[in-house]
């Protein structure tokens, strides 16, 4: 969780100088978490990079709190010291589900968008036949009011007249077309910058990741 909080520089957490391979080390990654949640308390709420920190933080604090009660008390040196890591695992967790609580309470819900959105006017199903019906209705009559207006010209030049109106849209269609498509392709691809990625949403994929893994290990989802 350390490594992966500290990828974001809004997090302020420093880098781990070695793996975890005792208690002393456990308790320090604990503090650099700890540090992580106090910094989220003392930020504006509703911003979406604390929203998915706060939870991703939470997700993965439960799953540690479940791997360590899984543990021995022979995994520890005391139990005094199992103990100890139990409880500071534990006020971490309720640290984090007060905070991520908190800037849930102050973001604009998802609901409420999707709702905004429901409510524009559509029209009823049945109009998509009257679509089609005006569709083949414009093809015949505008086919119809062509031919006639070819008829005029003679059938020598009527027959040039459809013979070089199929190869101008066979033209159209195959050749002008898809080469303009892959003009403005390559034009947008050289002159536009790529899109960076923001921070909530490489934090929303690695809590997505974590998610996974949390259901992996402990057999349930967590929502």
């Amino acid at each position: 969780m350390v490594n992966l909080l500290c990828k974001s520089q809004k997090n302020k957490v420093p880098e781990l100088e070695k793996k975890l391979e005792s208690c002393d080390d456990l308790c320090s990654a604990l503090g650099r978490v700890q540090g992580v949640i106090q910094l989220m308390q003392g930020l504006s709420e509703g911003d979406p990079h604390w929203v998915y920190c706060s939870k991703f933080v939470l997700y993965f604090l439960h799953h540690l709190s479940m791997c360590l009660e899984r543990l021995d008390e022979s995994a520890f040196p005391t139990p005094e010291a199992r103990q100890h890591i139990l409880n500071t695992v534990h006020l971490l967790q309720k640290m984090s589900e007060m905070v991520f609580t908190s800037h849930m309470a102050y973001s604009p819900p998802r609901v409420a968008r999707e709702k905004r959105k429901s409510s524009s006017c559509w029209l009823p199903w049945w109009f998509v036949f009257v679509g089609w019906f005006l569709l083949v209705s414009i093809s015949v009559v505008s086919t119809y009011f062509t031919l006639m207006y070819g008829f005029a010209y003679g059938r020598e030049k009527s027959i040039q007249w459809v013979i070089s109106l199929a190869m101008s849209l066979f033209q159209s269609i195959f050749i002008l077309q898809p080469l303009k498509v892959i003009g403005m392709a390559i034009f947008f691809a050289l002159l536009l910058k790529p899109v960076a990625v923001e921070d909530s949403e490489e934090v929303g994929l690695l809590l997505k990741e974590q998610q996974e893994m949390c259901k992996l290990y402990s057999g349930r989802e967590i929502h």
